[in-house]
């Protein structure tokens, strides 16, 4: 997960994907062109709307890799939905 206005181009040099999976670097909401008009933006709030991404890819299970910002919303996907999550890395998350 990535932030900012490059969003994978933050860190897709620097991990490899050596994991044999399919990759996805989705812009978090309010990142990129995305949007809500709900309240309590959190990631606490990401991080659900990550798990309805997941849903809507029919991805039961991922290995997750955030960057910064995207660090604390792949703690909290963890954290809210530990049966969803393999494997978690953090990188420069503060």
């Amino acid at each position: 997960m990535g932030s900012g206005p490059m969003r994978g181009g933050n860190w897709v040099g620097s991990c490899p994907h050596s994991c044999g999976g399919t990759t996805s670097t989705p812009y978090l909401v309010f990142f990129g062109d995305s949007y809500t008009t709900r309240p309590g933006q959190s990631e606490e709030f990401q991080a659900r709307y990550v798990a309805v991404l997941m849903d809507a890819l029919n991805v039961y299970k991922m290995i997750l890799v955030g960057l910064r910002y995207g660090g604390f919303v792949a703690y909290s996907l963890a954290a809210q939905f530990p049966e969803r999550v393999e494997r978690v890395v953090i990188c420069i998350a503060g």
